[in-house]
C-alpha cells in the first residue's frame, strides 16, 4: 500500500514530462533550439510552448542511437497537444510520458505483446495507464477499444 502510493506520487510529479526518443543530437548542441526545431518542423506545433525544463538522458554505451530527450511543460495542454500530433513522428521517433521506473518496465513487455497481436492479428492496439497499472487494448476497425486480460 505504502508503495503504490509512492508509485502514484512519483507519476504525480512526472505528469508533465514527454520524453521524446530518436531525436538526432549535434556536437555543439543547443538543447532549447534543437526542442523547438522539432516541435515546429516535425510536430508542426506553435513555437509558444512554455517548456520548464529540457535535457537530454545519459547515453547508453550499448546503444547506437541519440539519447532521448526529456521535456518538462508549463502546461499540461501543450503536452497533450504534441500527443496528438505524434503521428506525424519520422521513423526511429517516438513520444512517451514520462512514467515511474516500474511503469515503464510493465509498458516496456506490454509493447512486444501488442507488436505479436498488430503482426498476427491485425488489431490496432494500445496501451494506457489506470493508476499504477498499465492496461492493453486492442480494436478492430469499426469496433470499440477492449481490455486484453494479461498477466506479466
Amino acid at each position: 500500500m505504502l508503495n503504490e502510493k509512492l508509485i502514484l506520487a512519483e507519476k504525480h510529479d512526472r505528469k508533465y514530462n514527454l520524453v521524446f526518443y530518436g531525436i538526432p543530437q549535434t556536437n555543439e548542441e543547443d538543447i532549447n533550439e534543437t526542442m523547438s526545431n522539432f516541435l515546429q518542423e516535425q510536430l508542426q506545433l506553435n513555437s509558444k510552448m512554455e517548456i520548464a525544463n529540457q535535457h537530454r538522458l545519459r547515453k547508453r554505451e550499448d546503444r547506437e542511437v541519440p539519447p532521448p530527450i526529456i521535456v518538462k511543460f508549463v502546461h499540461y495542454r501543450d503536452l497533450e497537444a504534441v500527443l496528438q500530433k505524434r503521428n506525424l513522428l519520422g521513423k526511429g521517433q517516438q513520444v512517451l510520458q514520462d512514467l515511474p521506473q516500474v511503469m515503464k518496465q510493465e509498458r516496456h513487455k506490454l509493447a512486444g505483446i501488442a507488436y505479436d497481436i498488430r503482426k498476427h492479428e491485425h488489431l490496432k492496439t494500445r496501451i494506457r495507464d489506470h493508476g499504477i497499472h498499465m492496461i492493453l487494448e486492442t480494436r478492430g476497425t469499426g469496433e470499440k477499444w477492449k481490455r486484453r486480460e494479461i498477466s506479466l
